[in-house]
């Protein structure tokens, strides 16, 4: 095992410089079934396409969409990483995709209750990720909790997953709202999925950022749109990522213009603090504010 894991190391490494640093995007939405998972996926495979290499991060594994979409088994997760003598390459799974796959176990929370020696390996480990992947995509629990919004303000850059209806609205807007009190200068992206009206859609996406730039002083970026599409519905049911199985899809066309799009605002984004260093200190802080509590 430790052989296969060194030899993907290496193959992923591949002529890339190694002080490389990937970047971390958190990819969420604020309420189930608007299509994230499926969004992660799709994402990760046109990232690939642009000659990135891509590792999933799954912290709503617990779902299984995913993993079901890559027809990856997961037979390990991140708590092997510290209770099973594993390495971050022994519990990185291939997909038949090309798409690199990490099961995330309890996320958040078990980042919380890890001791200075634990977080230490961790931070080796994930330096490993940093010299063989460009993009590291944490998939967010699909009900983000407060904990959970200081996680991803962690990761150099958020994308919000919704939809048009009032209540995906509503509870994208709260997540924004969580980042942004959080980090004023946060990078947040919004994705619209399963979009039908064209004017409706842009009446949404005004309102949506003229709010948040009235009370936050700053402006999030509108990512792109992903129509209806009946090839999404079966590729789904196949379980197949649609840009694999329905390349000249509707919206395998959107994702490929909405990775165009995001490459460019990336490129047009200062260099951020790294992401360990950054959940060190809030690991910290919550600790900080528990012993409070206590005393």
């Amino acid at each position: 095992m430790h052989d296969q894991a060194e030899q993907l190391r290496l193959r992923m490494m591949g002529n890339r410089a190694v002080d490389s640093k990937a970047r971390t995007i958190a990819i969420a939405s604020g309420i189930e079934g608007e299509g994230k998972s499926t969004f992660v996926v799709n994402f990760g495979i046109k990232l690939m396409e642009q000659n990135n290499r891509v590792l999933i991060f799954d912290l709503d594994a617990g779902k299984r969409t995913i993993s079901r979409l890559l027809e990856v088994c997961a037979s390990h997760s991140l708590v092997h990483l510290f209770s099973g003598g594993k390495t971050i390459h022994d519990i990185i799974e291939q997909s038949p995709s090309s798409l690199s796959y990490l099961a995330g176990g309890t996320g958040f929370e078990m980042f919380s209750k890890l001791d200075e020696w634990k977080f230490q390996y961790f931070q080796s480990q994930f330096e490993e990720l940093n010299r063989s992947y460009d993009y590291i995509l944490f998939n967010m629990s699909s009900s983000v909790e407060e904990n959970c919004t200081g996680f991803m303000t962690s990761v150099h850059e958020a994308i919000i997953v919704t939809t048009l209806s009032s209540a995906s609205i509503t509870r994208a807007y709260r997540l924004v709202k969580g980042l942004l009190t959080k980090e004023k200068k946060f990078p947040i992206s919004i994705l619209h999925n399963r979009l039908s009206m064209e004017r409706k859609k842009e009446d949404t996406i005004f309102r949506l950022q003229e709010v948040i730039h009235r009370q936050f002083k700053t402006q999030v970026q509108y990512l792109g749109s992903i129509p209806e599409d009946r090839a999404v519905i079966q590729s789904i049911i196949q379980r197949k990522p649609f840009t694999i199985q329905f390349p000249d899809a509707q919206a395998s066309k959107a994702i490929s213009i909405i990775v165009c799009h995001f490459i460019k605002l990336s490129e047009n984004t200062l260099a951020p603090q790294e992401f360990v260093c950054k959940l060190r200190r809030l690991i910290s802080e919550e600790q900080d504010d528990e012993k409070i509590k206590v005393r």
